[in-house]
């Protein structure tokens, strides 16, 4: 399933697709860009078939052309690719047991750490995932990736509402989505505008590069 709107948030399901269970991160990388490729040679025309991608000093990949912007995640059996006209990022994670949890909450702000361990163990574990991928999210839409210090900002999280503190990047009035549609997943896309889709669209490899 392909969408025309201009923002598009795509969980990919890979397991059929990767042959090798160990999951290479270079075959999920490659993966990710020919879907990439397959989307907006579809949303777009054929001028994107075999678009050409350059990487920012941070290491962030962008279009030749800068006609649509776009990030990439993947954890799993899953990829996930968020499609814009504007800045975006996108990060996904699959939930597991931590055993190190005191250790990466380390990692986080003040004010998140404090948080954090006022917690239960499951309780924390929850919350950590959906601070990790809403920074994640928001440092890959600045395009600085984990070039930027965890603890250098914080993000609250009140009534469903994402709050950012002490940010970076300023220029921008970054809003959040998170998504939950698929179990065991945590999920969030970062944007410098609020009309994020509703839900994502969930489909396969073999879907989209069979389109």
């Amino acid at each position: 399933m392909i969408s025309l709107e201009e923002t598009n948030i795509y969980l990919v399901d890979i397991q059929a697709f990767i042959a090798n269970k160990s999951h290479k991160t270079e075959e999920k990388k490659l993966l990710s860009r020919c879907l990439l490729s397959k989307i907006l040679s579809l949303q777009l025309g054929t001028r994107f078939e075999n678009p050409q991608f350059f990487t920012n000093e941070f290491g962030k990949p962008f279009l030749a052309t800068g006609e649509k912007h776009f990030n990439i995640s993947y954890s799993k059996d899953f990829i996930a690719l968020a499609i814009d006209n504007q800045p975006i990022g996108i990060d996904i994670e699959y939930v597991k047991e931590l055993t190190d949890i005191d250790t990466i909450v380390n990692h986080f702000s003040k004010e998140e750490k404090e948080a954090l361990l006022s917690l239960d163990d499951e309780k924390k574990i929850e919350q950590l995932y959906n601070l990790w991928v809403l920074k994640e999210s928001y440092l890959k839409a600045i395009g600085k990736g984990l070039s930027c210090p965890l603890n250098s900002f914080s993000i609250t999280l009140a009534q469903n509402k994402v709050h950012l503190n002490n940010e970076p990047e300023q220029e921008i009035n970054w809003q959040f989505k998170t998504y939950s549609s698929l179990e065991g997943y945590k999920c969030a896309v970062c944007a410098g505008h609020s009309e994020l889709p509703e839900n994502p669209i969930l489909t396969t490899a073999e879907e989209i590069l069979s389109s």
